[in-house]
């Protein structure tokens, strides 16, 4: 699967991401499923690393793990994927905007929480735009805070 989405020519909405999200999603599911000797996802040795402004390329788990790093919808479809396949929890990537052209996507949980994959791996973002991102998540009823896994991630 490749799946790169020139931003000059696509409008990035709320929608787009969001279907794009879930259909990488959907396929990390799936090939999950199909190989389940892959390494945990907090022991693959990942880290977060934002790509090149203009472009987003949509990694499936595969080309993450070669890699070992991606942005917040390869990690986090990819750490939803883990947990709905692996533990049987009903995990979802969603995406927020944060501010006008500024998105984010993390892991939703099914009892309403969050973690944030990106933030645990390294994206570090300026206090005005976590702050920003803390408000608009409070917006969302997500009880004013994302959890974090604690270091070296869920067991």
């Amino acid at each position: 699967m490749r799946l790169t989405v020139d931003l000059t020519q696509a409008r990035l909405t709320k929608e787009n991401l969001t279907i794009w999200t879930t259909a990488l999603y959907a396929w990390n599911c799936d090939w999950l499923r199909a190989h389940p000797e892959a390494p945990l996802f907090y022991q693959a040795g990942l880290r977060y690393q934002r790509e090149m402004p203009g472009e987003e390329d949509f990694q499936p788990i595969p080309k993450l793990y070669a890699r070992g790093y991606g942005d917040c919808e390869d990690l986090s479809a990819a750490r939803a994927a883990e947990l709905t396949v692996r533990f049987g929890v009903a995990a979802k990537p969603e995406v927020i905007q944060i501010k006008s052209g500024l998105w984010h996507i993390f892991v939703r949980l099914p009892n309403g929480g969050a973690e944030d994959p990106s933030a645990h791996l390294g994206m570090s973002i300026p206090e005005e735009m976590a702050a920003a991102g803390r408000r608009k998540l409070q917006t969302m009823a997500v009880h004013g805070r994302l959890p974090v896994p604690a270091p070296g991630g869920p067991q």
